[in-house]
């Protein structure tokens, strides 16, 4: 499992990879080798985001917030899209919501893909 997750992350498919390590490390508790592919796991994933979200940009709901209240959106994702304010660029939205850093932008990411957000 450890070695197909290597392979995941140098393909950038770091959701699956994910997965893959939290199957490794609910299986074996104690695999430092899955525990340190972890770390470099959520250094990659962030370096990612970051590059398609940087942190100057500013998140703007494109959505009204009564159509927003109607989707399937999961607790965290309505958290999130409840905080944009179009004012708050992405660094300070990583640093003011109790997300933290990963989470928030990777449910920024899903938001713009889903066309909810977009980035100015």
């Amino acid at each position: 499992l450890v070695d197909n997750a290597r392979v995941l992350i140098e393909e950038a498919q770091y959701e699956e990879a994910r997965e893959i390590l939290g199957t490794a490390l609910g299986l074996e508790p104690e695999n430092h080798v899955a525990r340190e592919l972890i770390k470099q796991l959520r250094h990659a994933q962030l370096t990612y985001l970051y590059e398609q979200i940087p942190p100057h940009k500013t998140p703007v709901l494109i959505v009204d917030r009564a159509r927003l209240r109607g989707m399937s959106l999961s607790a965290r994702e309505s958290y999130l899209a409840s905080r944009l304010n179009g004012k708050w660029d992405v660094g300070t939205l990583v640093v003011a919501t109790p997300l933290g850093e990963l989470d928030t932008l990777r449910i920024l990411r899903k938001l713009i893909h889903a066309e909810i957000v977009h980035l100015s």
